[in-house]
């Protein structure tokens, strides 16, 4: 694996539901090549990816919205009735993390 690159800067990362996976696969290939930058920060969706590159977890955030996007639990209009979100974060922070 080549050296970490740690980059002194802000890397601010913008919201937008699902339009994320562009962003995240731009931070995939960051963490192919060790780029990391000190600070990171984003808005809404743009938060949830952000997580899991300050966590180094390549492909995740793909791998959850492109396999889950048609799960009732994670995305659909019963979440926004039952839980007050159109995105069901218990079901993505807990059960599917865990």
């Amino acid at each position: 694996m080549d050296e970490l690159k740690m980059q002194n800067g802000a890397l601010i990362l913008e919201g937008g539901s699902l339009r994320s996976l562009f962003t995240s696969g731009v931070l995939d290939v960051f963490m192919e090549h060790n780029l990391y930058f000190s600070d990171v920060t984003g808005v809404s969706a743009g938060s949830l990816t952000g997580v899991n590159y300050v966590s180094r977890q390549p492909g995740r955030s793909a791998k959850l919205n492109i396999d889950y996007v048609n799960d009732k639990r994670y995305l659909g209009i019963n979440n926004l009735i039952l839980h007050h979100e159109i995105f069901n974060f218990d079901f993505l922070f807990n059960d599917l993390s865990h």
